[in-house]
């Protein structure tokens, strides 16, 4: 091996398998990873939730997926990882290289018990307090590692939307705004009254929306049903499939900064996201058309220090449903489209 070049030449039309053991926001944050690995890989494979392995399939970033809730697997994170099934090792033995997103050190040398030294550990977040974007972290990560022929800049999101063709518009009773009060954490959620109130404006300005919740979010529908009459459709919804089809045909997106923004952010939707606790210099969603509302306290981001997270967070009190109804329509202004 003659340069880190030619080291770099020997990694082309490679087999490669991605382990994930995150939810959704923090995978579709190596999104932007799995395409640059497509140009120089041969087959990119995943073990991740099942639900996200048929979400990266349905985009094209991977050919196949398996089940990280698969009992064959399960030994890997323990003490005894000689216990895992014979197929599953097998499974893990054909990879040429494996890039393992993870926080544990017992699970990648468990890992390589079976494989040999070819996985490549990578943190699936920055160091809590470094401002940098989540993406470009991971990006760099794969660059140091020598995983692309040539060091090239983070691809552009919009290189993500070219596997979801899809056209929105924001005329009146037409497609409708989706709202989704929810998140991976209650710390989260802006409280659920105010997005009853901007749904409430939506219809005044002549806007359909429809609420969005995940299977961990159902106590928030007695919230929503109990609010006026007509109430707007609520649609509880675990399939990830189910979601997308839902996002493709809506005309915007209101939200907290959760795994469903991010998705619908990449899919091309017109996404407006309000941060409270966390940090939207690492955590904004990637996409063409985003609009961040937060406030600007100085205790705040905090989500991910070992600060205790406030019960009642003071960062959520500035923003009221005007400002997150404003930065809506002055997202929508510059990309209103009437060709739905």
């Amino acid at each position: 091996m003659s340069s880190a070049k030619d080291g770099r030449d020997l990694m082309v039309a490679k087999k490669l398998l991605i382990i994930h053991q995150g939810a959704l926001g923090d995978f579709i944050m190596t999104f932007p990873v799995m395409i640059g690995l497509r140009k120089t890989h041969s087959q990119i494979d995943a073990l991740c939730q099942k639900k996200l392995g048929e979400l990266a399939r349905k985009l094209n970033l991977i050919e196949k997926s398996y089940a990280l809730e698969s009992a064959a697997v399960a030994p890997l994170y323990g003490d005894h990882p000689d216990r895992v099934d014979a197929k599953a090792a097998a499974l893990l033995q054909s990879y040429e290289r494996i890039i393992l997103f993870s926080l544990s050190r017992r699970l990648q040398e468990n890992i390589e018990r079976i494989t040999g030294p070819n996985v490549l550990c990578i943190p699936p977040r920055p160091p809590a307090g470094e401002k940098i974007h989540v993406s470009r972290f991971l990006w760099k990560q794969i660059v140091e590692a020598g995983f692309f022929a040539e060091v090239e800049p983070s691809p552009h999101p919009s290189a993500l939307l070219q596997m979801l063709p899809q056209q929105h518009c924001l005329e009146p009773h037409s497609a409708p705004v989706l709202i989704h009060p929810g998140s991976g954490s209650r710390h989260k959620n802006w409280p659920l009254k105010n997005f009853i109130e901007l749904e409430k404006v939506l219809r005044k300005d002549g806007l359909r929306s429809e609420f969005i919740l995940g299977p961990a979010e159902i106590y928030l529908r007695d919230g929503l049903a109990t609010t006026h009459a007509p109430n707007p459709p609520v649609h509880i919804v675990d399939d990830l499939l189910r979601a997308l089809s839902l996002i493709k045909g809506a005309c915007g997106f209101i939200g907290n900064d959760s795994g469903l923004s991010h998705l619908a952010a990449i899919s091309g939707l017109p996404v407006t996201v309000v941060f409270g606790p966390s940090d939207p210099v690492r955590w904004n969603p990637l996409g063409p058309a985003v609009a961040v509302v937060r406030s600007d306290l100085d205790c705040s981001p905090c989500h991910e220090t070992d600060e205790p997270t406030c019960k009642s967070p003071d960062c959520f009190k500035g923003i009221s449903p005007g400002m997150v109804h404003a930065a809506f329509w002055d997202l929508n202004k510059g990309i209103r489209r009437i060709d739905c």
